[in-house]
């Protein structure tokens, strides 16, 4: 009976630790769920043929109208999305990380399902296996769009600026010039008479 009462409490002790191990897991998962879902940046873990596991369906949803499913089903591939000019750069970019440090930062353009054109900033760490092959991406990505959209006016503001400048200097130079003629012409006129 002793004999049959140890093994019944060491049972019920391994359930309990195994229950409360769970418990901690879901517990974790939550909180990670939530950390992702309040970053400003979707979060992604993606793979050398360009497919592609997004943590959260509705941002990858609201900002570039694709479903998870699309991706998830491998139907459609992040290759897919970036805008055609932009895939040689990106890829030269990774090979770069993948060559050195293994960490990226790439800035490119997608196609969103709707046909508008954003910028994003992609981040990410590639990680190898033991071999030193690649076994996955994990990274993240930001919405640059405003950003480049403001630099690009802000460039387009300081061309026309350096513009009416070389155009103001050029009208002082003019003017300096008649005022100069007008001078030398009054002068010389006053002083032949």
């Amino acid at each position: 009976v002793e004999s049959a009462l140890r093994v019944f409490a060491a049972r019920a002790s391994a359930e309990l630790e195994r229950r409360v191990a769970e418990a901690a897991i879901r517990q974790a998962e939550e909180q990670y769920r939530l950390l992702v879902q309040n970053l400003p940046s979707i979060v992604y873990k993606g793979y050398r043929d360009w497919s592609v596991n997004f943590f959260d369906d509705k941002k990858i949803q609201s900002r570039l109208g694709y479903s998870l499913e699309d991706f998830s089903s491998r139907k459609l591939k992040w290759s897919d999305v970036i805008v055609e000019e932009d895939l040689e750069q990106a890829s030269r970019e990774f090979v770069r990380a993948f060559r050195g440090d293994k960490s990226y930062v790439r800035e490119y353009r997608v196609k969103t399902k709707a046909g508008e054109i954003l910028w994003i900033q992609d981040r990410g760490q590639i990680v190898c296996d033991e071999a030193g092959e690649i076994e996955y991406l994990s990274g993240v990505f930001f919405d640059i769009t405003v950003r480049k959209h403001t630099d690009e006016a802000l460039r387009e503001s300081e061309k026309e600026l350096r513009f009416l400048s070389s155009e103001l200097l050029e009208a002082q130079e003019k003017e300096r010039a008649r005022l100069a003629r007008e001078l030398h012409d009054g002068i010389g006129q006053a002083l032949s008479t």
